[in-house]
């Protein structure tokens, strides 16, 4: 700043030494002026830090924090997970950022995108059961659910509970006004799967549910254990028409080819030997155009599960 003050004072010197009398009066009224601008605060938004006391009981405890409604809507909605996670200092699930990253955690994982789209109403392939859903909370280290039923509506609010308190029978360990809080036990996570982008919305007719897949689908695999283990990855799978070769990508690398065949669900079996930690397989297909829907399909998805070898 004081290199920029002498140069400013030098320019200052310079403009008065073309002018004189009233010209120069004027020319310091401006400069005074602009400085008087310049340094004049601008009139700052007060925001007033509404962050619940419970948050700073949980500074000291370890794990992930699940906060609930994870968008919230409004830009004070969105971040008011890291304003309390100013106080509590813990990882969190979700959170505001300008640049959305690739975040399948909510997308698509057990319980997780259950509660990031708060609808109970639909289901998912494969299926979310108490077992799946624990197993993720124990895999990503989520000890405790922060519910704030100011920010939810009726039906979400009631959407929470029949998963937290009727699916996994729950009770809030605490209720401090509108927040609750639920404390996860225990547990020892088993494998899981579960879809993400490159599938479109589930279809069903006459109780069959399936989802199309489009060029390419993504699903990720999660060995929970801290060694190596073999697993069966069991796809209900069909094509569309007529036989389709579908390439398989294990974590980038080529896995190999199966041919799905059209007429009726087929389970294929695939063996797989997987590190621990999550995994990313991607299925590749060509497509037609789908005359009912006037979309690209390949390949439909009716069941999907992962089993440890042991």
């Amino acid at each position: 700043m004081i290199p920029l003050a002498v140069v400013a004072a030098l320019g200052v010197r310079y403009l008065l030494s073309r002018f004189s009398g009233r010209q120069c009066l004027a020319l310091l009224g401006l400069l005074l002026a602009l400085g008087l601008i310049d340094l004049a605060r601008p009139q700052l938004a007060v925001l007033v830090d509404d962050t619940p006391a419970v948050y700073a009981s949980l500074a000291h405890e370890q794990g992930t924090l699940l906060v609930l409604p994870l968008n919230s809507g409004t830009l004070a909605g969105k971040s008011a997970s890291l304003r309390a996670q100013m106080v509590h200092g813990r990882p969190i699930i979700g959170g505001y950022a300008t640049r959305q990253p690739d975040y399948p955690l909510v997308r698509g994982a057990p319980l997780m995108s259950q509660l990031n789209r708060l609808d109970c109403d639909g289901d998912t392939i494969p299926p979310v059961d108490a077992t799946m859903a624990r197993s993720a909370l124990a895999y990503y280290q989520i000890r405790q659910i922060v519910v704030h039923t100011e920010r939810l509506s009726e039906g979400e609010e009631r959407c929470v509970q029949i998963w937290l308190e009727g699916r996994l029978g729950w009770q809030p360990e605490r209720i401090v006004g509108p927040v609750r809080l639920y404390t996860a036990p225990p547990f020892a996570a088993q494998p899981f799967v579960f879809l993400d982008r490159g599938w479109h919305d589930i279809e069903e007719v006459d109780g069959r549910r399936w989802r199309w897949m489009t060029e390419q689908g993504r699903m990720y695999l999660v060995n929970p254990a801290d060694h190596p283990q073999s697993f069966a990855l069991r796809l209900g799978l069909e094509s569309f028409t007529s036989p389709r070769r579908v390439h398989i990508v294990l974590n980038g690398q080529s896995y190999g080819d199966i041919v799905v065949t059209p007429a009726g669900i087929r389970t294929y079996t695939l063996l797989l030997t997987l590190e621990p930690g999550q995994h990313h397989m991607q299925l590749e297909a060509t497509t037609a155009q789908d005359p009912h829907a006037q979309r690209p399909i390949s390949i439909a998805i009716e069941a999907v599960d992962v089993v440890s070898l042991r």
